[in-house]
Formats: C-alpha cells, structure tokens, sequence
C-alpha cells in the first residue's frame, strides 16, 4: 500500500534549490500560493509541488491502490511547429522570468553541491527553451532582436545578442589560425564557449584582439578535454609570464565550454 501526506508551504521556506527543481518540474515560476510540501513511500525525499500535480498524483495513487477505476490516458496531438509571427508573449515572458531567476541563484555564493547541481540543470533546460524558442539560431535576428526589446524582455535579449556575437565569432577566420581542425559549420548549441563569454563581457588584455583571445582559451580547453565525469573548474593557463584562470562549466549537451577568465592584474596594468 502506497503512502502520501501533503501540507501548504510557507514561501520563507522554499529554498533556491526548491525553487528551481519547481522551475524544471513546472516549466513555470515558483507560485507562493499554490505550493505544497508533499511526503511519500515512493517519492523518496519530500517536495514542494504544485496543487494541480498533487491532485494528479492523488487520483495515481487511488488508481494504483484499487479504490478508482484507471483513467484512459487522451491521445496525444503531434505538435504543430510556431512561426515566429505566432510567438506567445505569455510563455516568452515566463522564459524571461526563468532567465533572470537563474542568474539570480548564479549570483549566490557558497553554494552546496546539490544547489549548484539544480543551478546546472536549471541553465540545461533554459538553453533548451531558447533554442526551441529560436533565440539561439539565425533565422530572423533583427526581428527578433526588435520584438525582445519591444517588449521589455532584457535578459532574453542578452542571450539573443550573445548567441549571435558567439556565431560572429565561431566563422571568424582569425579564429582558425588557433583550431585549424575546428568544424565551418560550427552553431552556438554544443559549441566549446558558453554565451555567457559575450554576455557578461569578458575583458580582452593588451596586445590581443578579442578573436585571438577568446580562441586561444577555447583552445587550451579543447587541448584539456575535461572527462565527462569531472566537474566544472577553473584551469591555470600560462602565457608568456602571465597566468590566467581559465573557468569553465557545461552550459547544455554536457559538452565542456569557456565561460570566462581571471586574472588578478592585466599585462601592462600598473599595480
């Protein structure tokens, strides 16, 4: 006989790391007023769930128990793909919401390993929205750029113009002087350099052009090839006598990418 207890949750409660699994689980922002922590034999550790889930999971657990006839799940609809003329606002909107609640946990600091792995997960699936959403792709940039802005959407657009300026940069020619090998078609979704390089500004030292910068730390990345089993990091590189902490992360696909680069006192800088 399966078990479950549910109770209303106090928003004070609700922790990062509760809000985003309630992002990934929901595909909606956190809702104080629909929130119930809920206890089970089979859900293992408790969650905070929204109450038209726990209804859901109630009838599920009444079917399983015997005490209700089983409900015959409706056939599905194949889905019908959405010009860009037909983008919801409403759901883009709700994207936006996702976007800056992200950076606000990837602002927080002395994050635990459970936090940090929900705020990975929670930036896998945002990247996937955007390229759903075609906020990563080619295809109608100025327009969409025009919408976004229109609308008042800043966190989005930031990942618009990023995704663009990361696929100015992956033809650049300057680029193939340091990975020959690299391929012409190369697209922003798997690429070795996160979109967060050009959306946060990482500065460029003297005597280098942004291009050459940026592809000798995707290069000295690709060279470490982290395995698939090791977490994000930062790497030492040397150049010259300078050494830089190269950081990186897996933004989607789990493929490794340069997010951006320390360095205590530019080359050239006065102390």
């Amino acid at each position: 006989m399966q078990e479950l207890g549910a109770a209303p949750v106090a928003p004070e409660e609700v922790t990062y790391v509760e809000r985003l699994d309630w992002r990934i689980l929901t595909g909606k922002t956190f809702d104080a007023n629909d929130a119930w922590g809920v206890a089970s034999t089979f859900l293992g550790p408790g969650m905070i769930l929204p109450g038209t889930t726990l209804l859901r999971l109630i009838r599920a657990l009444r079917e399983l128990n015997g005490e209700l006839p089983k409900t015959a799940e409706p056939a599905r609809e194949p889905p019908v793909e959405s010009p860009f003329e037909t983008l919801d606002l409403d759901e883009v909107v709700e994207l936006e919401r996702s976007a800056v609640e992200l950076d606000d946990v990837a602002r927080k600091v002395g994050k635990t390993g459970a936090e940090e792995g929900c705020e990975s997960a929670g930036r896998s699936q945002l990247f996937v929205s955007l390229d759903v959403y075609g906020f990563l792709g080619t295809d109608g940039y100025a327009e969409k750029h025009a919408w976004l802005e229109a609308h008042g959407l800043g966190t989005l657009l930031g990942y618009h113009d990023a995704a663009e300026a990361l696929r100015r940069y992956l033809r650049d020619p300057e680029r193939k002087h340091f990975l020959p090998e690299a391929a012409e078609d190369e697209e922003v979704v798997g690429a070795w350099v996160s979109v967060d390089w050009f959306r946060l500004g990482v500065p460029t030292p003297p005597g280098m052009s942004p291009v050459s910068w940026l592809a000798r730390c995707e290069r000295f990345l690709r060279d470490y090839d982290p395995e698939s089993f090791e977490s994000p990091f930062s790497l030492s590189m040397k150049i010259g006598s300078e050494t830089y902490e190269v950081e990186w992360r897996r933004d989607h696909h789990q493929k490794p990418s340069v997010v951006r680069v320390f360095v205590e006192k530019w080359p050239g800088e006065r102390a």
